[in-house]
């Protein structure tokens, strides 16, 4: 298992996102996110950098919801939420949210 791995599986699952809605959510198939994230595959360079910007934008949305917890089971409306925060529209709340 390389680093990489360890460390994407590591924020994965401290912000309790499954594999199924990070698949979705980096459209990464779930097929070939398990086994990565298990350390037993490799993924493309194009797909990494796919992955590493989701938990990212995951990470500071999460910091923006904060202190209410995010439930990823409806994959739709973190796409939404995602989109909206990249568009700028939690900018005030992101200058006083804490980081994780």
């Amino acid at each position: 298992m390389s680093l990489s791995n360890d460390l994407h599986r590591m924020k994965q699952q401290a912000l309790g996102v499954s594999v199924d809605a990070l698949a979705e959510l980096s459209q990464i198939g779930a097929r070939r996110l398990s086994p990565y994230l298990g350390g037993t595959r490799g993924l493309p360079a194009v797909e990494l950098e796919r992955l590493e910007k989701t938990l990212s934008d995951l990470n500071r949305l999460a910091q923006v919801a904060s202190p209410f917890p995010l439930s990823y089971r409806n994959v739709a409306v973190i796409r939404d939420l995602l989109e909206r925060m990249r568009n700028g529209e939690f900018e005030m709340r992101q200058q006083h949210a804490s980081p994780i």
